[in-house]
C-alpha cells in the first residue's frame, strides 16, 4: 500500500497476495496517525523557527533602546527558544522517518495473571498517538523478547521487576516507504529467508542497520549492561562492528540520563572506515558520535609539543633497520621495557636537595618522602604538589607573620632538581638506560618515526601528563588487533571508559 498524490492510502500490486489482511489495515492506519503527528510536528517547529527569527530580529531592531535587564531577560527566551525549537525538528524528522518504515516486528504476550494479551509492534524509535504507545523503540525492555524468545514462556525486565508470561505470536515485516513488501509469522526468533534478504539488501558502501535481524547472541551484547570492558570476537564480516555500534544506541537509550553521544568515542583505522560506518547511529535516532583515528589522536596529544611522520607500511621499503624498529616496537617485550624504566621513573629524575628561605629549612628526604607519595600523578605534577607542602609546612611555622615565597617560586626550586629536563630528552634517555640505542632514530629534527609516537607518549604521561578526555565515558575500539600494545597502554593513560572492543583477536591489554 502506498499515498496516491491525494494522500489516499492505497496497495500496492503485488506479486503475490500479502498474508493477514488485518496488518494491512494495521498498517494503514498507523501512516494516518503519523501523517497527524508529522503535520502537528512541523507546525510546531515552523512555529518556535518564527518566533525565534522575531525574537532575534527585535533584539536587532531595539538593541540601543532596551535596557541590560530586559536585554538580558531576552537573552535567556532566545536560548531557550533556540533549544526548544531544536528538539521540536528533532522530533519532526523523527516521525518523519518513522513514516518510510513504522515498524518491523510485532509480539503477542500474555503476562502471568492477565486474561488477554497485550501486542506489541516494534521499531527503530518508539511513537505515542494520543499518549497511548503504537510503536515500541527496539532497544525498550519488552521489545527484547522478539530477540530472545520463540513462542512459548518469555520475560522481560520492566522497571518494576521482571515480567513473566507467555509469548503467543511473532510476527516480521519489511515496509519500506510505508508499503508492506512481506509480512510473516516468525516460529523462530528471525527465519533464515528473512535474514538473507536484509542482509543482502544492506551489503552496499554503507554499514546499515540491523535491527530486524539481531540474532539471539547479538541481542544478549547489545543490551549487556553489566560489563564495563566487552571484547567482542568474531572472523571477519561477522558483524561486530555492526553489533557495537547498536550496542552504543542501545546505551544511549537505556542510559539517557548520564550517557550522549558526546560522551562516546569511536577509534576506527582510518577516515574512509569511519564515513563508511558513520550513518549507522543517526539511522538509530541518535546523534552523531565523534570518530577518530591512532594517528588523529596523536596529532591532539603531541600539537606544539613534537612532529611525527605518519604511519606507513614497512614492506614498502628497503631499509632493514627501518623494518626492525617497527617490528620490535608492536611487541610486548617493549611495552615491558617502557614500564620498567617508568617505575624506575620518580627515582631517577627528581634528586631532591635542601631547601631553604631565609631561617626557614627542607630537609631533602622529607621533600623526597613528599614527591614519592603522590604515585597517581606525573613528575612535573608532583613537583607542583611537593611545592604546595613545603609552602605549607612554611606557614605551619611563620609564627613571626615574614614573607614567604610563592609556590611558584618553590615549585621553579624543585624543577632545577630534575636531572631531566624534557620528554624528548626523557625519550632518549629511556633508549640509553635500556640498552637498545640503536632502536632509536629521528627522520628529522624534532620529528619522530610513527613507530616511536606511541612509546613516547607513554613515558611523557609519567613524567608531564597527557590531555585528559573529559567527556568520553563509553569507547569503541573497531579493528583493535590491527593495533600495538603500546597503543592500548597510552589509551590507558589518556581515556577514562567503559568500552566495547570489536575484536578478531580478543587482545586486551592490562
Amino acid at each position: 500500500m502506498h499515498k496516491d498524490s491525494g494522500g489516499k492510502i492505497t496497495c500496492r500490486r503485488q506479486e503475490k497476495p500479502l498474508p493477514f489482511p488485518e496488518e494491512q489495515i494495521h498498517l494503514a492506519q498507523t501512516l494516518e496517525r503519523l501523517e497527524e503527528a508529522l503535520a502537528e510536528a512541523g507546525e510546531n517547529a515552523d512555529r518556535l523557527e518564527q518566533e525565534y527569527r522575531e525574537a532575534k530580529r527585535y533584539m536587532a531592531d531595539n538593541r540601543g533602546e532596551i535596557d541590560p535587564h530586559e536585554m538580558f531577560q531576552n537573552e535567556l527566551l532566545l536560548k531557550q527558544t533556540d533549544r526548544t525549537g531544536a528538539f521540536a525538528a528533532g522530533v519532526r524528522d523523527r516521525i518523519a522517518r518513522l513514516k518510510e518504515s513504522p515498524y518491523f516486528a510485532r509480539i503477542d504476550f500474555r503476562e502471568d495473571g492477565s486474561p488477554a494479551d497485550e501486542i506489541y509492534y516494534i521499531g527503530r524509535f518508539g511513537f505515542q498517538y494520543k499518549k497511548k504507545p503504537l510503536i515500541y523503540d527496539w532497544r525498550a525492555p519488552v521489545s527484547g523478547m522478539f530477540y530472545d524468545y520463540e513462542n512459548g514462556p518469555a520475560s522481560f525486565e520492566a522497571p518494576a521487576g521482571r515480567i513473566t508470561g507467555l509469548l503467543t505470536r511473532k510476527r516480521q515485516f519489511k515496509i519500506t516507504d510505508g508499503v508492506m513488501e512481506y509480512a510473516l509469522e516468525s516460529s523462530l526468533n528471525v527465519q533464515d529467508d528473512v535474514l538473507q534478504k536484509e542482509l543482502s539488501a544492506t551489503s552496499d558502501e554503507k554499514m546499515k542497520s540491523i535491527i530486524a535481524t539481531i540474532q539471539k547472541e547479538q541481542n544478549r551484547i547489545i543490551r549487556n549492561e553489566k560489563t564495563e570492558t566487552l571484547i567482542i570476537q568474531g572472523v571477519a564480516g561477522s558483524g561486530k562492528t555492526s553489533i557495537a555500534l547498536h550496542r552504543i544506541a542501545f546505551l544511549l537509550y537505556r542510559f539517557q540520563k548520564e550517557l550522549s553521544s558526546r560522551n562516546v568515542t569511536i577509534i576506527s583505522p582510518n577516515r574512509v572506515f569511519g564515513d563508511y560506518i558513520a550513518n549507522v547511529i543517526p539511522e538509530l535516532g541518535e546523534e552523531p558520535i565523534f570518530e577518530l583515528g591512532f594517528a588523529e589522536l596523536a596529532q591532539l596529544q603531541l600539537e606544539g609539543v613534537i612532529g611525527f611522520v605518519p604511519e606507513s607500511d614497512p614492506l614498502d621499503t628497503k631499509d632493514e633497520k627501518f623494518r626492525e624498529r617497527v617490528r620490535y616496537k608492536s611487541t610486548l617485550e617493549f611495552v615491558r621495557l617502557l614500564e620498567e624504566y617508568r617505575r624506575q621513573l620518580p627515582y631517577t629524575v627528581f634528586l631532591p636537595e635542601d631547601y631553604r628561605w631565609g631561617r626557614f629549612f627542607v630537609e631533602k628526604e622529607w621533600i623526597r618522602k613528599r614527591f614519592l607519595a603522590y604515585t597517581k600523578f606525573p613528575v612535573k605534577k608532583r613537583l607542583a604538589l611537593t611545592a604546595g607542602d613545603i609552602r605549607e609546612r612554611m606557614q605551619t611555622e611563620n609564627i613571626r607573620g615574614e614573607e614567604l615565597p610563592r609556590a611558584a617560586a618553590i615549585e621553579k626550586s624543585l624543577m632545577n632538581m630534575l636531572t631531566i629536563k624534557d620528554s624528548l630528552a626523557l625519550y632518549r634517555d629511556f633508549y640509553e638506560k635500556m640498552g637498545i640505542a640503536g632502536l632509536f632514530a629521528m627522520p628529522a629534527p624534532r620529528t619522530l618515526e610513527w613507530a616511536d609516537v606511541y612509546p613516547f607518549l607513554y613515558l611523557r604521561a609519567a613524567f608531564e601528563g597527557l590531555k585528559q578526555s573529559g567527556v568520553t565515558k563509553h569507547l569503541v575500539i573497531d579493528e583493535m588487533q590491527d593495533y600495538t600494545p603500546v597503543q592500548y597502554a597510552v589509551l590507558n593513560e589518556t581515556i577514562f571508559y567503559k568500552g566495547i572492543m570489536p575484536s578478531e583477536t580478543g587482545f586486551r591489554f592490562s
